[in-house]
């Protein structure tokens, strides 16, 4: 990536027929470029199995090719939660930004601002371009031909981004969010019920996010089909139905989605953002940095994500917590629990419930320094989990 904010942006472009064509641009000389270390890798077009040729055709300048590769991988993220699915979709989306496509340049941005793992400097500029670049989504997103511009523009209003440079705006989002699930884009009913359980726990939300998580369901989506499971399990939004509810759950971690196999063990992950503090409710806090700083921590030591099963009270202290998924090592995933242990949620719902938190560890690989000791750079906490940016310490 260059050191610049300059985006080349297109102001319409169709994705959803197979006719659609991108609308060309002249390429400045400071275009976003992907990352040389992102870059070099998808040549090989071979390692994508069938999707070679879209692969190829990518390379080649054709849009509609990249956003062909990036959809796939973002569905097999959908399924399987592994996060390399979701980088490489956000590398293809990444491919159609170099091309012209504002919401691609949205994803691959937020990619790199947040849990890409470069150094300070390029995170601050792939902020800037990230929230430029959704100055330009909502024209996308109003040609009614591109849901998944939609989807993007729902997130730049709303997202709870590190570095977010303007106010959240919930109800514009629920509009943008609402048009690309009326367009057929799962994910987008899948963000919409998110939301919906991420702003209000009244009935009438809960009923509203149980229609998008059954709308995105129906589409195939895992994430709405085990969210709209949970809630007929729990008889929110929707009447109790707990075998119809474990039946589809069982087939979804039969499929190989985690989160439909911890909901069976009793863990939602899908409760998430309904635990989430709204308005002047104080945040549920980030990890501190000190007790992870002793750990001397090494990435070749680290897996990258940990899931914890927590369940509230009704008066929304976490009376028990277990380690689901380990970062690998052990004295970091008791840091992670003993953290999710003090919390004190001002957010429940009205019977006590177990939820799941994802803590992500990611390190920079770019900085420089001749010993390989990490301390935490940056640490923020959303209604998606949490996050630890470990860079190398200067002083070490």
């Amino acid at each position: 990536m260059r050191n610049n904010t300059h985006v080349c942006l297109l102001g319409l472009f169709g994705l959803g027929l197979a006719s659609s064509a991108a609308v060309g641009c002249k390429r400045p000389a400071d275009i976003f470029e992907l990352d040389p270390q992102d870059s070099a890798p998808m040549a090989s077009c071979w390692s994508h199995g069938p999707l070679q040729l879209p692969c190829d055709a990518c390379n080649g300048g054709d849009t509609n090719a990249c956003l062909t590769v990036a959809r796939n991988y973002e569905q097999r993220f959908d399924l399987t939660r592994r996060d390399r699915d979701a980088r490489t979709a956000a590398l293809f989306y990444g491919r159609a930004c170099v091309q012209g496509y504002a919401p691609g340049c949205v994803v691959i941005n937020d990619l790199y601002a947040s849990i890409r793992g470069l150094d300070v400097p390029t995170r601050q500029i792939a902020a800037e371009r990230r929230d430029h670049a959704c100055t330009f989504v909502d024209e996308v997103c109003a040609t009614g031909k591109d849901p998944f511009a939609c989807r993007i523009e729902g997130l730049c209003l709303a997202e709870e981004w590190p570095q977010r440079s303007t106010p959240r705006d919930v109800n514009g989002a629920l509009t943008a969010l609402g048009k690309a699930c009326d367009q057929g884009d799962a994910l987008g009913c899948a963000e919409l019920g998110f939301l919906r359980l991420r702003e209000d726990s009244s009935d009438t939300a809960l009923s509203q996010a149980y229609a998008a998580h059954e709308r995105g369901c129906k589409q195939d989506s895992a994430t709405s089909c085990v969210a709209a499971a949970t809630q007929a399990q729990l008889g929110l939004g929707t009447p109790a139905a707990p075998a119809a509810a474990q039946a589809a759950l069982t087939e979804w971690c039969e499929r190989g989605n985690p989160d439909a196999c911890n909901a069976i063990r009793g863990y939602f992950a899908s409760l998430r953002p309904l635990l989430t503090p709204t308005g002047t409710a104080p945040p549920t806090a980030a990890m501190p940095a000190a007790p992870i700083n002793k750990l001397e921590l090494r990435p070749a030591n680290v897996a990258g994500l940990a899931r914890v099963g927590y369940c509230v009270d009704g008066q929304g202290r976490v009376e028990r917590a277990e380690l689901l998924d380990s970062t690998g090592a052990p004295a970091l995933d008791e840091q992670i629990l003993a953290h999710v242990k003090t919390w004190q949620l001002s957010r429940r719902p009205s019977v006590p419930v177990c939820a799941v938190h994802e803590q992500r560890v990611v390190f920079t690989f770019r900085s420089t320094g001749s010993r390989p000791f990490f301390t935490v750079w940056e640490s923020w906490q959303t209604a998606r989990g949490g996050t630890l940016l470990l860079d190398l310490d200067p002083l070490r």
